[in-house]
């Protein structure tokens, strides 16, 4: 194996390492070679485990030899400060309970690794991505900018979008009338086009919003939330960090009171979270098992106990 690049900072490894053939043929799969080498050059910078493991890039070359570059980050030790009976100030918060295991998070120590939470940004960004899904006027914006961008792909970036809250907003105010309606609306924003282009850039953009996977749909719909808000995605990502610290900081927290309390997941436990989640999506228990695995479930059992146990010890102030 040989290290071509390598970091450890703010407990997150970055490295780009080459297998040669040798190593590869040592293991029964490519995949195996890779987990393999990735762990040994972990072990290598001190680092005992990993908490999660990313591949960004891997190339097989002509002689056999396989580069890749990954990112890891190092699982925390976590010092468990007073999680019971931690006093709780009943008159600003809205939620008892995620105030409770906020300020037993915040009694730990324990060092974030920089990759765990950009993970949890990108989490709640999804979430949010989901919500702003239902938003109409958003969605309205997200389309128009689209059709814009088709008609005029010159336009400055900044001109368009102020063209496409423009023309949502008219087409919105005016009760979202039929496609006629709607072409004069963008014909305003985009003096060039004729009626008929206009009517087929938006049909292909009703067509597109069938094929489109509802990922890029989200992100689409994301961007006009923060167009409409006036802001960009690093502003965004500067919001959102202090939120996302937090709950790093309650994940390592449950993660080490269900060690330090021995909480365990029961059978019948088990088959209760199995049955609502099975009554609740429609499923077979065992394709929910077959989903989501027997293990996940047991941990999130686990960590919901730990969450309830702090909460019902929390004294309020």
């Amino acid at each position: 194996m040989q290290v071509i690049e390598s970091s450890f900072e703010n407990g997150t490894v970055t490295a780009r390492l080459i297998l040669d053939k040798s190593d590869i043929d040592d293991f029964s799969t490519p995949q195996k070679a890779v987990e393999y080498y990735i762990t040994f050059h972990a072990k290598s910078l001190g680092i005992d485990s990993l908490l999660f493991t990313r591949v960004t890039a891997m190339d097989e070359h002509e002689d056999g030899s396989l580069e890749m570059r990954f990112e890891a980050a190092a699982s925390p030790k976590v010092v468990l400060g007073q999680y019971k009976g931690v006093p709780v100030d009943i008159g600003h918060c809205e939620d008892f309970e995620e105030a409770a295991v906020t300020a037993a998070a915040y009694n730990a120590e324990v060092e974030l690794p920089l990759l765990i939470v950009n993970r949890k940004l990108e989490t709640i960004k999804l979430e949010q991505e989901t919500e702003l899904l239902q938003s109409v006027s958003l969605n309205a914006l997200t389309d128009v900018y689209a059709i814009l961008y088709e008609l005029d792909s010159e336009q400055d970036e900044e001109t368009r979008w102020a063209d496409a809250m423009e023309v949502s907003e008219s087409y919105l105010n005016m009760g979202m009338q039929d496609i006629d309606y709607f072409a004069e609306c963008i014909g305003d924003a985009c003096f060039e086009a004729e009626k008929d282009e206009i009517i087929k850039a938006i049909e292909r953009r009703a067509e597109a919003r069938n094929t489109l996977p509802p990922e890029v749909i989200g992100e689409q719909v994301f961007e006009a939330f923060l167009r409409s808000q006036g802001s960009s995605y690093g502003q965004w990502l500067e919001e959102n960090r202090s939120e996302a610290e937090r709950q790093c900081m309650v994940d390592f927290l449950l993660t080490a009171v269900v060690d330090a309390e021995s909480i365990a997941a029961s059978d019948a436990e088990l088959d209760k979270a199995v049955y609502e989640l099975a009554v609740q999506y429609q499923m077979s228990d065992k394709d929910v098992l077959a989903i989501v695995g027997e293990e996940a479930l047991r941990h999130q059992i686990k960590m919901t106990k730990a969450r309830r146990m702090i909460a019902e010890s929390a004294k309020s102030i």
